[in-house]
C-alpha cells in the first residue's frame, strides 16, 4: 500500500497542475487500488470485521485512507466515529457519526450516545441535526437535550414541549428538568408557573448561583420583593 501511495505521489507530482487537480488524480488511483484490493467493496466487510473483534485502532487506520476515496459511505463513517467513540476519542467520534446521517439510517442505541456526548461538549447546533431529523424523539433523556438546545437558540415552545416529554417519561435529574422547565416559562413571561418550576428545582438540592439567580428574578417579575430579598440574603450567608 505504502509503495502504491509512493506511486501516485510521483506520478502526480510530475504534472504541473492545479492542486486541486493533483488531488483528484489521487483520489481517483487510490479508488483504482482500493476496487482492486476489495473488488465488490469488500473493504466494508473488513471495517465491519475491525469493529466487531474490537479491534477500533485497526479500524480507524484502516478507515482513513478509504473516507478520503468513499465521501458518500455513510455507513463507513458512522462505523469509524463509534470506533472513535471506543478509543476515547468521543467528540471527534460523535461528529464523524454524525457525518455519516445523511441517508437516514442509524442505530437507535449508538444515535443516542452520540446526541449524548454532543450534548455534554455544548454542541447543541450538531444535537438539533438530530432534532431536525425527528429522531428518538420519545427517548427521555434525549428528549431532555433537545429541549435545552433549543431553549439555548430562543426556539422556547419547542424546548417547552420536550420538557414535557421528558417529565411525562420520568426524567432522572428532576433538578435540572425543573429548572430549564422554568427558564422557558420565564420567556414565554408565564411567571407564576416559572416561579413554580424555580422554586421545585430550588427544593430538589443545592441550589446553584443561576438557579438563585433566576428564582429572583422571577420573583421580581411578580412583584414577590420579600422572597427575592430573601433568598438574596440566603445566598449570601
Amino acid at each position: 500500500m505504502k509503495k502504491f501511495i509512493l506511486f501516485i505521489v510521483f506520478v502526480t507530482g510530475s504534472f504541473v497542475l492545479p492542486f486541486y487537480y493533483h488531488t483528484e488524480i489521487y483520489r481517483f488511483y487510490l479508488k483504482f487500488y482500493f476496487a482492486y484490493r476489495y473488488p465488490g467493496g469488500q473493504y466494508m466487510y473488513r471495517a465491519r470485521k475491525f469493529y466487531d473483534d474490537g479491534n477500533y485502532a485497526e479500524l480507524v487506520k484502516f478507515s482513513e485512507p478509504l473516507l478520503y476515496v468513499y465521501m458518500d459511505n455513510n455507513e463507513l463513517k458512522r462505523l469509524t466515529g463509534m470506533g472513535m467513540i471506543r478509543l476515547g476519542d468521543e467528540r471527534k467520534g460523535a461528529e464523524m457519526y454524525t457525518s455519516g446521517m445523511e441517508s437516514g439510517k442509524y442505530n437507535e442505541f449508538e444515535a443516542a450516545k452520540v446526541i449524548k456526548i454532543l450534548y455534554y461538549a455544548d454542541a447543541y447546533d450538531d444535537v438539533l441535526y438530530y432534532y431536525g431529523m425527528g429522531i428518538l424523539m420519545n427517548h427521555i433523556d434525549i428528549s431532555y437535550y433537545y429541549g435545552v438546545s433549543l431553549l439555548r437558540i430562543g426556539r422556547v415552545d419547542e424546548a417547552y414541549d420536550m420538557f414535557m416529554r421528558a417529565k411525562r417519561g420520568g426524567y432522572s435529574d428532576t433538578q435540572m428538568l425543573y429548572y430549564h422547565t422554568g427558564l422557558a416559562l420565564e420567556k414565554k413571561k408565564r411567571f407564576s408557573e416559572a416561579a413554580d418550576y424555580l422554586l421545585r428545582a430550588y427544593r430538589t438540592g443545592p441550589a446553584d448561583d443561576e438557579l438563585v439567580n433566576a428564582l429572583v428574578r422571577v420573583y421580581g417579575s411578580l412583584g414577590m420583593y420579600d422572597r427575592a430579598g430573601a433568598l438574596l440574603r440566603s445566598k449570601k450567608k
